[in-house]
């Protein structure tokens, strides 16, 4: 089953009867994890019954939903995170990540190519060479929190460029 271009509904129970297969699929393939996939689903489709009138109104509602889902996996990711290592930069780089997943990878390969050459080295080292802020700040024989003041700059930074697409 596809996503209806242009179906309408008036029914909220017909669209998330439509809808909730076809979307779960989407959202699984993405991260791989059934429970959570559930989760988000859950969420999502309780966000829809909560805005009924916004989503049944909404020229695509599939797609309304998509993104609502979406959201509510990059909350998950954050809050999660969060919770295990209270630490922002890592929450930023796992949506960051997510990003990339999500088909943007000509955005992610134009930001940093506008990176300067340290910068694309540090992400580098820390994304693909998979070193922890301290290894990377034992290597270059840098202070660990110079180095981690620079990284949650330069995130941030890359978020500020997502955003602006």
């Amino acid at each position: 089953m596809k996503w209806g271009k242009d179906k309408m509904y008036g029914d909220f129970d017909k669209l998330c009867e439509d809808t909730y297969e076809i979307l779960r699929i989407k959202i699984y393939a993405k991260i791989k994890d059934r429970d959570l996939t559930e989760e988000v689903m859950q969420e999502t489709y309780k966000i829809a019954s909560e805005n009924k009138k916004k989503l049944l109104s909404h020229p695509q509602p599939e797609g309304w939903l998509y993104t609502a889902a979406v959201n509510v996996y990059k909350n998950k990711i954050r809050k999660k995170i969060k919770i295990q290592n209270n630490e922002t930069e890592l929450s930023e780089e796992a949506l960051l990540r997510f990003e990339a997943e999500d088909g943007n990878t000509a955005d992610v390969n134009r930001i940093l190519a506008d990176l300067s050459e340290e910068d694309r080295e540090l992400l580098e080292m820390h994304f693909y060479g998979e070193l922890s802020l301290k290894d990377i700040a034992n290597t270059k024989n840098i202070n660990y929190n110079t180095l981690q003041s620079h990284y949650r700059r330069l995130i941030k930074k890359i978020k500020k460029k997502f955003l602006e697409k």
